[in-house]
């Protein structure tokens, strides 16, 4: 059986085709069956391919998880980051910046990463509704850059004035050392405005038609890679992830929650034009 693993381009940086390539042949390794890999421009057509049968497996963020059909994605592993299954969401800007404090974002240009990113676009967005923004008339502009290093590069080229971005996860000793802005460029200091609660990590999701026996040799493999040295290279140099754990579903039920009243309020942003 041929299996098709596909990401979505707003995780995409510069090592990602050989990383996404070294990835497949791993995991073609370890499940004993070719895998194919690939990118596809958004997250809402890595779901059309999951729903259409053009694709087996994908890496999804929370959020499609959480707002999803249980009957077509199912998850299979959660990925890991400093031993938590957890990340956060960040509103940054370059240290050299006047903004300090959210007030001080109206009228400041934003960069997104996708309508479907938990810390590139819900997270920010719900928080800044939660503290009384106004988000119809906040910013000056608004632009989606498809990725978190195209967000990262934008402020830090002085394109926008903030950006959201995920950071590591909450409490961590090393948050800011595994957030967007630090892959991008360590060296550049950034101050952040917003750091969000604890996240569900992004997930390994299959195809519901994938058989059980399957799938299960696809969750073991990839629990597998994260112990030994190349299979941590490899999801490490890809995800930004140390290894896997197997799914809980129990991680999803604030985040579920959220959607849920972000649905009703009419602030889920996918139900925008």
């Amino acid at each position: 059986m041929r299996l098709r693993f596909l990401i979505a381009r707003s995780i995409e940086h510069r090592e990602t085709p050989a990383a996404l390539e070294r990835f497949g042949a791993q995991l073609a390794h370890e499940v004993g069956a070719p895998v194919e890999v690939g990118v596809v421009p958004s997250y809402a057509e890595l779901e059309q391919a999951l729903a259409s049968g053009l694709a087996q497996l994908a890496w999804v963020p929370p959020i499609l998880l959480a707002d999803g059909d249980d009957t077509r994605m199912v998850p299979l592993v959660s990925s890991l980051r400093d031993g938590k299954s957890q990340y956060c969401a960040v509103l940054f800007v370059r240290a050299d910046s006047d903004r300090f404090a959210l007030t001080d974002l109206r009228g400041a240009r934003v960069a997104w990463v996708d309508r479907c990113s938990a810390a590139g676009y819900l997270l920010p967005r719900l928080h800044l509704v939660a503290e009384g923004f106004r988000l119809e008339s906040m910013f000056a502009e608004e632009r989606f850059a498809g990725t978190h290093d195209g967000v990262v590069r934008a402020v830090f080229a002085g394109e926008v004035d903030v950006g959201a971005t995920y950071g590591g996860p909450p409490g961590s000793r090393d948050a800011d050392e595994r957030s967007g802005f630090h892959d991008v460029d360590p060296r550049q200091p950034v101050r952040v405005l917003f750091r969000s609660g604890p996240v569900p990590s992004d997930a390994v999701v299959c195809d519901a038609s994938l058989p059980e026996p399957m799938r299960a040799r696809v969750r073991a493999a990839l629990v597998h890679l994260g112990t030994f040295a190349v299979g941590r290279m490899v999801t490490r140099r890809l995800f930004g992830a140390d290894g896997f754990v197997p799914f809980e579903a129990r991680v999803l039920a604030e985040l579920r929650a959220l959607v849920t009243g972000a649905r009703a309020r009419g602030w889920l942003p996918w139900a925008s034009p």
